[in-house]
């Protein structure tokens, strides 16, 4: 009843029975369609009447039928119905059928209508830390800075020439060279971003940000070379294109351990390529001391040619406003994060960090406002199934601690996911090989 296929069915031999649907998050359905089976219009559903409900006990009556009839097998009807609440759950009480001893129908779907969540409210109230730009797509930062030179690209494309090692990092003295999986899972996913002894935190959020959002964005800019190189496309500080060109050397401890970020298992990803090519992108045009503290509204237009941003500080809004302003940045394709100025409150299984960014994300809990996950990350195989997700509920306590960045998506906006659910942690399995009693990680 739920596949998408009306060569399908579902039957049950009742002419009055319900079925409930139990949301992964909260949605405002506006209306909804039942498809009659391939055969017997006697098994149709004729009467019958939609509810919806939060908690599975109070239920509020949205549509109510009687007397209905398909008049074509496999006829899908639409229905619409008056309702601006997203609810949890759905139910379907079919009252009666047109005779038959049994009842049948082939699809039901609800549907949602998405409106355009506007916040220029909440912006012209609270809005701060503009940096939008008449002159430059890379916003108000990059103005008047390094033009970039013939050579320049041919310092940058080539990959033998490495970025300066981190000052605010001493601990990490050299390049070395990794083995690197660009995409563990197939796509990128955020699973990939875990950070180390770098505090590129921005950053990283905003590569998260990508692998919810737009994976196939990064892919669009990364190419492997046949010399096991690879060559990122990014944005000097006027906007112009320019490639940036690494070796798989990347920056280590003097044991020759890794301290870039990686994807799970210490291994390098696309998100260890992105931050080796930012900061040999940095060697040129000093827009920062050091990737070390890194603002987002200076990494994201790197990598999309879009640098217009603005900010919202802590405590200005009461929750159902912080949801609004999640909400309205995910269905807008901005690349969005934000923070905490009160550390360890819990949110979910986790805690809130201060002084560290967070990537914004829909919520898997319909019970949360949304969700913020700290690039930290942790290794799935040590018993975290959360990938350091934390949950924003309507507590009363963590929503006041709340700021959001919120930056213009850039050339990414056109590798966008259509639909953007709630972001679900890839899994590592176990499979047993019986060689020798012994165990392979797949």
């Amino acid at each position: 009843m739920v596949d998408a296929d009306a060569d399908t069915k579902y039957t049950t031999g009742h002419n009055a029975f319900s079925i409930v649907w139990n949301g992964d998050q909260r949605a405002a359905v506006s209306s909804y369609s039942l498809t009659s089976a391939a055969e017997s219009a006697g098994k149709d559903p004729k009467s019958w009447t939609l509810s919806a409900s939060n908690d599975n006990k109070i239920w509020i009556t949205l549509d109510s039928k009687e007397g209905e009839t398909f008049k074509e097998r496999k006829e899908t009807r639409v229905f619409h119905i008056e309702n601006a609440t997203a609810y949890k759950y759905y139910k379907l009480d079919i009252k009666d059928n047109h005779g038959s001893t049994q009842t049948q129908i082939a699809e039901w779907t609800l549907n949602q209508e998405e409106a355009i969540i506007n916040i220029d409210d909440l912006i012209e109230r609270h809005g701060s830390g503009f940096t939008y730009s008449d002159s430059n797509p890379m916003g108000t930062q990059y103005e008047n800075k390094h033009t970039t030179t013939k050579q320049d690209r041919e310092w940058l494309a080539n990959p033998a020439n490495e970025p300066l090692l981190l000052p605010d990092t001493p601990g990490l003295t050299q390049f070395k060279e990794f083995s690197v999986n660009l995409y563990p899972f197939g796509d990128p996913v955020p699973a990939d971003v875990n950070q180390y002894a770098i505090g590129d935190c921005w950053a990283l959020a905003i590569f998260a940000s990508f692998a919810y959002q737009c994976p196939d964005f990064i892919k669009s800019i990364i190419t492997k070379n046949a010399d096991n190189t690879f060559t990122v496309r990014m944005f000097d500080p006027q906007g112009e294109r320019v490639d940036v060109c690494i070796k798989p050397t990347f920056l280590a401890d003097a044991s020759g351990n890794i301290g870039a970020v990686t994807g799970k298992r210490n291994v390098p990803t696309w998100a260890t390529v992105l931050e080796k090519a930012m900061m040999k992108w940095k060697k040129i045009y000093q827009v920062n001391p050091d990737i070390n503290g890194i603002g987002g509204y200076l990494v994201s237009p790197m990598f999309t040619g879009a640098g217009g941003c603005f900010a919202f500080d802590p405590g200005k809004f009461k929750p159902a406003e912080l949801e609004r302003v999640a909400k309205a940045c995910l269905q807008q394709r901005k690349i969005a994060g934000g923070g905490f100025n009160v550390a360890d409150l819990p949110a979910g299984p986790l805690t809130t960090v201060t002084y560290h960014a967070f990537t914004l994300m829909h919520s898997a809990d319909p019970d949360a406002l949304f969700s913020m996950r700290n690039p930290w990350g942790v290794d799935a195989a040590n018993g975290d199934k959360v990938d350091g997700v934390l949950n924003i509920y309507d507590d009363g306590v963590v929503p006041p601690t709340v700021d959001f960045s919120i930056i213009e998506p850039g050339i990414a906006i056109n590798y966008m996911k259509k639909n953007l659910g709630a972001y679900i942690p890839p899994r590592y399995s176990y499979v047993p090989i019986y060689k020798a009693l012994s165990y392979e990680v797949k």
